[in-house]
């Protein structure tokens, strides 16, 4: 069985979680009888301690230290994998036992372990790909039905982050950032990585009243 998943995806302060909640809104409005809809975040903050920990500048410090290699790539990307995998899941599981089909909001989802993670070491897009494939075979994530990324400028992304309260490291680095931006929109115009087959660019500045028909 499939989930029905909708996934919004982009960097930090780029609108996911107002653009999710307005989606879950609509959604909830347009198929109250036809459907439960749930909007979940990731990653799980406050729940995982090896995710608090990767976003901690701590850990920063230590990988730039020691361990600035590949293999970082693959830690990180399946710690945050398995974070994604056990809501998974608890999704299965609760959809078994439901009267409804689900449809579930993610404001985040595995696409970004692809570009934040490459970002932190400096490597190949497709190299780092490749190796997102192989870790879906080993969680069997499942693929999006619908997925969004927001393009939002940088300079307006650092406006946004710089009146946020309780960032983690991550958030603070503006130069980590930055190469994260550019990761992001290299894998989506330069090399056009497909991650649903219904995939959509949401650019913020050109951005426009829509509407979802899931039927």
């Amino acid at each position: 069985m499939g989930l029905n998943i909708i996934a919004v995806d982009g960097l930090d302060c780029s609108g996911k979680e107002h653009i999710t909640k307005l989606l879950e809104q609509e959604l909830r409005e347009k198929y109250t009888t036809a459907y439960n809809v749930t909007r979940i975040e990731f990653p799980t903050y406050d729940q995982t301690k090896l995710i608090d920990m990767l976003l901690s500048k701590e850990y920063a410090d230590v990988i730039e230290d020691e361990f600035f290699d590949s293999s970082i790539y693959l830690t990180k990307t399946a710690a945050f994998m398995e974070d994604q995998f056990a809501k998974v899941l608890e999704l299965y599981k609760k959809g078994k036992y439901s009267d409804k089909t689900n449809i579930y909001i993610f404001d985040r989802y595995y696409m970004s372990n692809l570009w934040y993670n490459l970002a932190f070491i400096n490597r190949d897009i497709m190299d780092g790909y490749n190796k997102l494939l192989e870790l879906l075979k080993v969680y069997q994530l499942p693929k999006p039905s619908v997925y969004f990324y927001i393009d939002m400028p940088f300079d307006i992304i650092q406006a946004f982050l710089k009146e946020k309260k309780n960032k983690d490291y991550n958030e603070s680095n503006t130069r980590y950032l930055s190469q994260v931006k550019n990761y992001a929109d290299n894998v989506h115009y330069k090399y056009n990585i497909k991650f649903s087959d219904n995939q959509f660019m949401v650019d913020c500045m050109k951005l426009e009243s829509t509407s979802i028909d899931y039927m």
